[in-house]
């Protein structure tokens, strides 16, 4: 099913919580206690483990998975096909690169880079089709490559990177959206913030 979060709701330091579109809750995927919650209608990583990963379940894995940067700091980006903290397929950006990656039993190897520069307020979006992968950001094509690596996983969500300075950056507008059709993402659930995390 299509998954939609605008987080607009109270702030909460112990979880994400519920998304907006009122399915399954948000599960942090990293062990040993890590947290994300809610800032000023906005996701963060609250907890002190990097990397860190945040997943909605959706039953699908042919899948365009979105989310809007609405304040940015390092290391940050999309996950997507997630078995568990050790298995799944990554987007990570900084503010010169763009790279797909993949994350087997812990080991991490990538398999698709974009050098470019990003902003406050992009939006980033990988689509994942069979082996088919590709990120966009703001709809234009950065990075295009094939993998089979967890081509069956359905839970995609959020990726904090490997510097604890990514801990204040700010997701907005998350959405996964089966690519054999269904709900479309109305642009009125978009909601930008400008602020940081104090």
């Amino acid at each position: 099913m299509n998954r939609i979060d605008n987080f607009n709701r109270a702030d909460d330091t112990l979880a994400i919580g519920t998304p907006s579109d009122g399915g399954s809750a948000w599960v942090a995927e990293m062990s040993g206690g890590d947290t994300w919650g809610i800032y000023q209608n906005t996701a963060y990583h609250v907890g002190t483990i990097f990397p860190s990963i945040a997943t909605l379940e959706s039953s699908m894995s042919d899948v365009d998975v979105e989310v809007t940067i609405s304040a940015d700091y390092y290391n940050f980006g999309i996950a997507f096909r997630v078995v568990d903290e050790l298995n799944f397929l990554a987007l990570y950006i900084n503010s010169a690169q763009q790279t797909l990656f993949k994350s087997v039993n812990g080991v991490t190897t990538g398999i698709g880079t974009y050098s470019g520069s990003m902003a406050t307020g992009d939006t980033f979006r990988v689509r994942a089709n069979g082996s088919t992968l590709e990120s966009y950001q703001n709809d234009v094509l950065r990075v295009s490559t094939t993998e089979t690596f967890n081509q069956t996983a359905t839970k995609h969500g959020l990726y904090n990177g490997d510097n604890p300075a990514s801990a204040g950056t700010q997701y907005d507008a998350f959405s996964i959206t089966g690519l054999g059709g269904g709900l479309s993402i109305p642009v009125a659930m978009h909601h930008y913030s400008q602020q940081g995390i104090s």
